[in-house]
């Protein structure tokens, strides 16, 4: 894939790519002005080759997606990575500023709509394309995974829902209802598994659980031996 020249000072090269790496990490809003076209053209390529090296397209075929479903959900990965923002102001941004349309050679116009319903199957189907993932993960660099670690945290929103309860979030906020995401993760931080859980809810609640969904999975890794699990409060030997 030719992305063009690259019209840029060689002394600015390093704040390019360290422009590059805080916009797909979302750890930063963009400083490096000078070059925010290139940065943008060149997030949306780096995002893009990591779902190639992930076999991305592959993992949706086989759980049956099909050729534009796959589009779809390329194009609300690659924006949360990129363009974090509602779906509405997402497909605004693929269909007038980012060259992913390019990149995946779709020429269909984005709609909100079709996000919404991206998401929702992402959804559906989100522990094989999980398991799709960790597998091919492990396979690339091959992972050792005797030391497993697990570890919750929370976030609030605004709504109706159901089953939620009112408490005080890591955001400070106490007038809101809480989700908490459960995210399992080797050593070297690769991640292995997660949930959404109700809010309000503690690792001594849900680790027993966590254990026999994990403990059940055959450790995939090439390098893969007896697994030892911790939760953030254990110290593993």
């Amino acid at each position: 894939m030719n992305l063009g020249a690259l019209e840029l000072p060689k002394d600015q090269w390093k704040a390019l790519v360290n422009a590059i790496e805080e916009r797909v990490n979302n750890q930063s809003e963009l400083s490096f002005s000078d070059c925010a076209e290139e940065v943008d053209r060149y997030a949306d390529h780096i995002v893009l080759e990591q779902m190639k090296a992930y076999g991305f397209d592959e993992i949706l075929s086989n759980i049956g997606f099909s050729s534009k479903q796959i589009d779809y959900a390329k194009h609300l990965v690659h924006g949360r990575a990129v363009h974090p923002s509602s779906e509405r102001k997402l497909a605004r941004w693929i269909n007038e500023n980012s060259a992913v349309k390019e990149l995946i050679q779709s020429d269909e116009r984005v709609y909100d709509n079709a996000l919404h319903r991206s998401a929702a199957q992402l959804f559906e189907h989100r522990k094989e394309i999980e398991q799709g993932l960790i597998k091919k993960a492990n396979d690339i660099f091959s992972l050792d995974e005797k030391i497993i670690l697990y570890d919750l945290t929370n976030t609030y929103f605004e709504g109706r829902k159901a089953g939620s309860e009112i408490a005080q979030s890591k955001g400070k906020r106490i007038n809101c209802k809480l989700a908490t995401l459960a995210l399992v993760v080797d050593a070297e931080g690769f991640p292995k598994g997660s949930r959404i859980l109700e809010g309000n809810i503690s690792e001594p609640e849900t680790f027993a659980e966590m254990l026999e969904s994990k403990a059940t999975t055959p450790a995939s890794g090439t390098r893969a031996k007896r697994r030892r699990f911790c939760s953030k409060t254990e110290k593993p030997n």
